[in-house]
């Protein structure tokens, strides 16, 4: 009864779990091993992204190439190049 979170957080948690589910396990470990290495500012960049990623994993009609800077991310990750994309230019850099 007092352990409820906040619907916000609650969908935040849910976001974040679908992008984790979404990872074979030895790609999970190697992740979480590089979010822990992060400092804070980087850590909420990353959490940004994986909660629109989780947003945007969807099967999509188009093609959208994706910047070089994630290129080796979504490589390393197994990602949708679609979906990292989208994510990534989702996030609003004033806003954050």
């Amino acid at each position: 009864m007092f352990n409820t979170l906040h619907p916000l957080i609650e969908g935040r948690k849910d976001l974040a779990k679908t992008f984790l589910q979404r990872l074979s396990k030895k790609r999970l470990i190697s992740f979480l091993k590089y979010y822990v290495s992060m400092n804070e500012p980087s850590r909420n960049i990353l959490n940004t992204f994986i909660r629109n990623y989780s947003r945007y994993d969807k099967r999509w009609k188009i093609i959208l190439s994706s910047p070089d800077t994630l290129k080796s991310f979504i490589k390393a990750y197994n990602l949708s190049e679609t979906s990292s994309t989208l994510a990534y230019y989702a996030w609003d850099k004033e806003r954050e």
